[in-house]
């Protein structure tokens, strides 16, 4: 059996996932199974608590996160400068 470090290094060296990857298909076939049960412990995104109708941004962080929506497509996530 590998070791975690040994599990770790190995995800680590592989190739990066696309934007267009099937991440969920890419977890349960990858092979990492000490990674994957983190996953799904830290990487869950939790059930909202707050009806949409009822949560309030100032405009500010609106208009933040309307230029994030916007622009995050030109970002290079896999530059590694």
């Amino acid at each position: 059996m590998e070791k975690s470090e040994d599990e770790l290094q190995t995800y680590l060296n592989k190739l990066i996932l696309s934007s267009n990857d099937d991440v969920p298909a890419y977890w349960k076939n990858a092979g990492f199974p000490r990674l994957k049960k983190l996953t799904k412990c830290y990487l869950a995104i939790p059930p909202a608590t707050v009806h949409s109708e009822h949560f309030r941004l100032d405009p500010e962080t609106v208009q933040k996160l309307i230029f994030l929506h916007k622009n995050l497509k030109t970002v290079n996530f896999n530059n590694k400068d």
